[in-house]
């Protein structure tokens, strides 16, 4: 029995006991907070959200979108009109609605989806980055 004020550092099996009782603490703090994080790191795989395919061609108005590096044209994009901004708001909207009853646990499928995603075509990102802006790969 240690008196107050002893050095209680100086008995091994004290040390020994308080380590190891530190370490189950932290270890059990760390699998508890599984809930907060999930156990997987991943989402294997959610699937991705339908495109809207309401039979619009790409006719119309196009914009070239251009390299500023080299001042190629990488390709054309549709202009959108004020209506076909309106629609796109819309159904962002209700999007929203339907986002906003999810649960935790959906959202951080989704989100890690996301990482992943990310993680797998970092390369492909940057590099698209870099032909649209005009940035090194290093301010992309």
């Amino acid at each position: 029995v240690h008196e107050f004020g002893s050095s209680w550092t100086h008995d091994e099996v004290v040390v020994a006991g308080t380590v190891l009782g530190a370490a189950v603490v932290v270890g059990v703090l760390a699998s508890g907070a599984g809930w907060f994080w999930g156990s997987d790191p991943y989402v294997e795989k959610v699937p991705w959200p339908r495109l809207i395919d309401d039979g619009t061609e790409l006719v119309g108005k196009m914009m070239a979108c251009i390299d500023p590096t080299t001042g190629n044209t990488r390709g054309y994009v549709k202009q959108d009109s004020p209506e076909d901004v309106l629609g796109k708001i819309g159904r962002a909207r209700n999007a929203q609605g339907s986002w906003s009853i999810t649960t935790w646990e959906q959202r951080r499928r989704v989100l890690r989806m996301l990482q992943q995603y990310i993680l797998e075509h970092l390369e492909d990102l940057v590099q698209v980055s870099c032909t649209d802006t005009g940035k090194t790969r290093l301010s992309a």
